[in-house]
């Protein structure tokens, strides 16, 4: 029995290390991601090392597992200054390791945002044990606020109206970056019941739509995915009841 990704998976984990395809995720030095897999029975998590040049070095972990899952949080920042590097999982039982898809670390973006995401409950192929989430920098932004307003109006029988009560949110454009599997994970990430962006309660409600113009559907094809995300919203006017 091989490891299994969970369905919708943003870090992708592999058997090999020079595997095509992958993902190409960015990271600046103070990150640190939340991330789970589910393990084969013969595997005995040892330790989770980084790739920096041609050596792997040991970085610090806390893990947990939960239904054959493993979860894994990150102690330490991933401060690698080579331009690509990996991580592994290393088996105390075996010479069997698993690897993570390639990434890269820059000091400074173009645009890049932590997303955190979890659920009440096991949903869409992710547990989600108590004080657990998923968390990981993606190639996307916000942008373009804007103020939605939604009113209960009430109209008494002397023909007045008076307002019930008014809640005003902050709309804004989400756009990313990437193929087309970080795609399909986003927008499931995005149907999670907490959804925080740069620590930041979000949610949304809208379809994600991604522009494929005239790319070819291969897993190497960048392409633009986007939908509208609205930051948690405030009541304007408490109920004033008639």
């Amino acid at each position: 029995m091989n490891l299994i990704n969970p369905q919708f998976s943003i870090l992708r984990w592999e058997e090999t290390e020079h595997s095509t395809g992958a993902v190409c995720l960015s990271f600046v030095p103070a990150d640190r991601i939340f991330f789970m897999i589910k393990l084969p029975n013969f595997f005995s998590f040892n330790s989770m090392s980084i790739k920096v040049g041609a050596a792997y070095q040991s970085i610090s972990t806390t893990t947990e597992t939960s239904g054959g899952y493993l979860l894994v949080k990150t102690n330490e920042n991933l401060n690698s200054q080579a331009n690509r590097f990996r991580l592994r999982l290393t088996n105390g039982m075996s010479t069997v390791n698993y690897y993570s898809q390639s990434f890269s670390v820059s000091v400074a973006l173009p645009y890049s945002t932590v997303v955190n995401y979890s659920h009440p409950e096991n949903a869409f192929d992710f547990i989600y044990p108590e004080n657990w989430a998923n968390q990981i920098r993606l190639p996307m932004y916000i942008l373009n606020p804007s103020p939605v307003k939604t009113q209960e109006v009430y109209r008494t029988t002397a023909g007045q109206y008076k307002n019930i009560n008014s809640i005003q949110e902050s709309q804004y454009d989400m756009r990313a970056v990437g193929n087309e599997p970080l795609h399909e994970a986003l927008s499931v990430a995005l149907l999670h019941q907490t959804l925080l962006i740069d620590g930041i309660g979000f949610s949304t409600d809208e379809d994600y739509e991604i522009e494929w113009g005239d790319n070819i559907t291969l897993e190497e094809r960048k392409l633009i995915g986007q939908t509208k995300v609205k930051k948690q919203s405030y009541l304007v006017q408490q109920p004033n009841w008639i």
